[in-house]
């Protein structure tokens, strides 16, 4: 099969997600400043992204940060 990988920091890009659909088989991939290591977590595992855009738009909350305060 084939296999994309994309990379962005794009809210708009955000905002074309489905929570259905999308958010298991899109990953968040964050940097430990302490130790270095890079940990990736489908974003069905992210705590809070769901309360989070139940509140704002997922653009609304990846463009404030929200999601690097949380991990």
């Amino acid at each position: 099969g084939i296999q994309v990988v994309a990379t962005t920091h794009s809210p708009w890009v955000v905002a074309w997600l489905q929570e259905e659909t999308d958010y298991a088989t899109t990953f968040w991939f964050h940097r430990d400043s302490d130790t270095g290591a890079t940990e990736a977590k489908p974003l069905t595992e992210v705590r809070g992204l769901h309360e989070a855009i139940a509140r704002n738009s997922a653009a609304d909350v990846f463009a404030e940060g929200w999601m690097e305060y949380i991990l």
